[in-house]
């Protein structure tokens, strides 16, 4: 049996709607990362959870250009986060 998306909203006491979101650029969002270790974009007091479905990325350390697949990767569609390969 499947249930219904007003059924699960009633479930919890809630209301089912649809949200949306306007996109926005984000730049120069300075990070001090650590190689091996994964970092949420977008983080803030406001939205802790950071961004998702970010659509590029680019990375530098200092005025030099990071390259992606090398010196670190984005989970672009799911949850948004970078791990740092290289420094």
């Amino acid at each position: 049996m499947e249930l219904s998306d007003d059924i699960v909203a009633q479930f919890f006491v809630a209301d089912h709607r649809t949200q949306t979101q306007t996109s926005s650029t984000v730049t120069s969002e300075p990070l001090k990362v650590r190689k091996g270790r994964y970092y949420q974009l977008g983080k803030t007091p406001d939205n802790p959870h950071g961004v998702r479905g970010i659509s590029a990325v680019t990375m530098h350390n200092g005025a030099i250009a990071a390259v992606e697949g090398t010196d670190y990767t984005v989970d672009m569609t799911r949850n948004g986060q970078m791990l740092c390969m290289e420094i």
